[in-house]
């Protein structure tokens, strides 16, 4: 089977951090403790079972502190066939959680919460966390993924012996062209900027794939994704089709099916920070419920999507249980010229003789607003230029050029107006935290650009991360999209659509949720 996918990785091992990548490719070589199914609830994986709360492999202490116990299941190996043991998730805790700066390569949690992981034996780790942790019991892959001491130990024991062995580590061909981890498949062959071959792997915790070879190819040209489709050198894409090359795959492609989900939210955020705010009337929450009164999301749909995008109000996914609290929690702003007028007259404006909004003192309110180099942004930038005009809004739409699209200062210092997008995963409402600001103290690194912060949001976020009961950390999540509802720094616009291309004969993908990949399966999908 040959699976595109959009980016081509610089490593294997699904922890380490490195832009642009492919989540996809990595979930084929690696495995974690648990992960979680199509519904998006937690299963386990390399573990026998999961902790449960309130139980001896989930406790809770008085001081705040927590301790959970795994057990791996019995007769795991490596893709190498080394026995695989809980030293070799102690091990990757102390490689993730190095106090070496130049190790700053893996992403940050759990391991910021973790004080020590304990080995009573080899197929038992318990973790001491230094406070609450909601998802310690479901260790995914991202959060602590094993790796072989047999391979790694020796060159990560002289990393502080010098230079040469922290470039021998972070260099070493474990992370590409020898790859050895305890997913689905087994590194065969590696050919860059081509394609990276796996076979299936016998020792795999849920049983070998059924499908005896995978060919990941891939293709950031969403044109040649589109035709290898069309041509069935591919059987299927699970990344890197939009919605539009999905429609051509409807339309002309008889050999296949297509899966449209949504994938990251598009949104338009206001700039709060004094320093580079040029419209100061952004700042009145009665100018932002007016803006979002002119924005015509049917419209964007039927030109957009033909009318069957995933068009939203709010930053969570549809596909996720408690979306019908938050949906009965949120205001809504649907398109209303008449609404509009009434909040901006509120605010001190009034139309001037072309119609569109202007201050006491005449002058224009005319906000920026910026997009990134895309033709569907584009196209969407004059559509909501033009529904806007017709509420009485002046804007002046700005396409970033391609050259300042990787400039973390410039993206974070527009003076008015920004549509962006952000990954579709719960956890990344965190862009509104003030954890998340963007300033030029932390090199312009955070996703909360626009330096929005809300005490009654930092309130419902620290709930979320601290309280244990999903149904409690539910709710925390529904009064955080109530306030941002209420306060509108941010309008949600819409999910981009991601079409995944499946061949006949190819069965085993379908619709997942955020929280889990459209492989998560794998190694159940059959070619018939």
């Amino acid at each position: 089977m040959t699976m595109n996918v959009r980016f081509e990785v610089s490593n294997l091992l699904s922890k380490a951090l490195a832009s642009p990548s492919s989540i996809a490719t990595k979930r084929v070589f690696n495995a974690a403790l648990a992960m979680y199914d199509g519904t998006g609830a937690a299963q386990p994986y390399l573990a026998e079972a999961l902790p449960r709360l309130n139980t001896d492999t989930w406790r809770v202490f008085p001081d705040g502190r927590m301790e959970t116990t795994y057990r791996l299941k019995p007769n795991l190996t490596w893709h190498d066939g080394t026995p695989l043991s809980s030293e070799d998730f102690a091990f990757a805790f102390r490689v993730y959680s190095s106090p070496n700066p130049n190790l700053r390569v893996f992403a940050p949690k759990p391991q910021d919460v973790i004080s020590e992981i304990s080995t009573p034996d080899a197929r038992t780790l318990v973790i001491s966390w230094t406070s609450l942790y909601p998802d310690a019991g479901a260790i995914v892959t991202d959060d602590l993924d094993p790796l072989p001491r047999h391979f790694m130990e020796a060159p990560f024991l002289v990393i502080d012996q010098g230079a040469e062995g922290l470039d021998a580590f972070l260099n070493s061909t474990y992370w590409t062209a020898k790859f050895v981890g305890v997913g689905p498949y087994k590194l065969e062959h590696w050919e860059p900027g081509a394609h990276i071959d796996g076979l299936a792997f016998d020792g795999h915790a849920l049983g070998r794939p059924r499908i005896d070879r995978i060919i990941i190819r891939p293709l950031n040209d969403e044109t040649a994704n589109l035709t290898s489709m069309l041509a069935g050198s591919s059987q299927v894409s699970v990344e890197g089709l939009r919605f539009e090359h999905g429609a051509i795959l409807k339309k002309e492609w008889t050999s296949g099916s297509v899966i449209d989900k949504p994938g990251s939210r598009h949104y338009l955020v206001a700039q709060f920070k004094p320093d580079y705010l040029k419209i100061p009337a952004l700042m009145d929450v009665r100018v932002r419920k007016a803006i979002a009164h002119g924005i015509d999301r049917e419209t964007l749909n039927e030109v957009l999507f033909d009318r069957q995008g995933f068009m939203t109000e709010t930053f969570i996914a549809p596909q996720m249980s408690y979306y019908p609290d938050i949906d009965r929690a949120i205001t809504k702003y649907p398109y209303d010229a008449r609404r509009a007028e009434q909040l901006m007259t509120e605010a001190g404006f009034s139309k001037d003789r072309d119609g569109l909004f202007a201050s006491a003192a005449g002058e224009r309110f005319r906000p920026d607003f910026w997009e990134d180099a895309s033709v569907i942004y584009e196209r969407e930038g004059q559509i909501m230029a033009d529904s806007w005009a017709r509420v009485g809004f002046d804007t002046r739409q700005f396409i970033i050029p391609a050259a300042q699209a990787g400039d973390s200062e410039f993206r974070a210092t527009f003076p008015a107006l920004y549509a962006s997008s952000v990954n579709v995963e719960e956890r990344r409402i965190s862009i509104f935290t003030a954890s998340e600001l963007a300033t030029a103290a932390n090199r312009w690194r955070g996703g909360n650009r626009f330096g929005w912060t809300n005490p009654d949001y930092e309130r419902f976020w620290d709930g979320y991360n601290s309280k244990l009961d999903r149904s409690e950390r539910n709710q925390q999540i529904v009064q955080m999209m109530k306030v941002l509802s209420d306060e509108v720094p941010a309008w949600g616009l819409y999910f981009n659509t991601v079409s995944v291309a499946v061949a006949s004969g190819l069965t085993g993908p379908s619709q997942d949720t955020p929280e889990s990949l459209l492989i998560w399966n794998l190694h159940l999908w059959e070619m018939k």
